[in-house]
């Protein structure tokens, strides 16, 4: 899946190029650029993004901001999302909120690490 979700992206950044120098052969406007490069964003920022585990707590990457960190001391709750499946880990202060997409491996690890570090912690699931 992921290789195909690269070759789309390298396709549409090519597709991209041969818009513009046609344009610029042309004096074209630069507005046909608008479709394949919207394609290209949203297809980046859809993208699942890995959430790692480890001893201080939970982390997830974010595309040009700065990681979401929940320490497991911080968790408050955990809530699965009935229409996408993604399970959402809550912090006690409320400021981050992480998201382990339905399109990621290894959701049941992800919950057994929880409840491991985190005995206490309310997890809401529908499975």
């Amino acid at each position: 899946m992921q290789f195909l979700v690269r070759l789309v992206l390298v396709l549409l950044a090519a597709f991209a190029i041969l818009v513009t120098v046609a344009m610029r052969n042309e004096e074209g406007t630069f507005y046909a650029l608008l479709i394949p490069l919207s394609v290209f964003t949203l297809i980046l920022l859809t993208n699942p993004m890995p959430v790692v585990l480890d001893q201080n707590g939970i982390r997830q990457q974010r595309w040009l901001l700065r990681e979401k960190e929940i320490a497991w001391k911080d968790i408050a709750s955990i809530a699965w999302g009935s229409r996408t499946g993604t399970t959402y880990v809550c912090s006690k202060h409320g400021d981050a909120k992480i998201r382990f997409s339905a399109f990621l491996v290894g959701r049941a690890r992800f919950k057994q690490e929880i409840r491991s570090h985190v005995p206490g912690v309310d997890i809401f699931e529908d499975d």
